[in-house]
């Protein structure tokens, strides 16, 4: 019988995912509750994950923001920069220029 951090270690080789993105989808999926903050400050609290494409990886995050007439607005995984965990909370990278965080243009047609 094989040692356990032998069988771990084959696991780990079976995983072409690096463990950073491993603890990234995995915070990702746990998110619920978390709080959400940009460059501007706090933006609102994550009240839930969707998964289309993958079971492992939500494809966008629904946050609750406003403080008097709430609403959720959709926030797709690839805008978030940093998980804090132990903070409970998500950094959303700045917006390119010209570009909205659902990825197409800021300027109307």
């Amino acid at each position: 019988m094989l040692p356990l951090s032998t069988k771990l270690q084959a696991l780990d080789a079976a995983d072409p995912r690096a463990p950073s993105e491993l603890d990234r989808d995995y915070w990702l999926c746990r998110c619920q509750g978390f709080t959400v903050h940009d460059e501007n400050g706090r933006v609102g609290t994550v009240d839930h994950v969707s998964f289309t494409r993958k079971l492992d990886r939500p494809d966008t995050l629904a946050v609750r923001v406003g403080l008097l007439r709430r609403h959720l607005a959709t926030v797709p995984v690839a805008a978030v920069d940093q998980i804090d965990p132990k903070q409970r909370r998500l950094s959303l990278t700045p917006p390119r220029p010209g570009r909205d965080r659902r990825g197409g243009s800021g300027t109307a047609a």
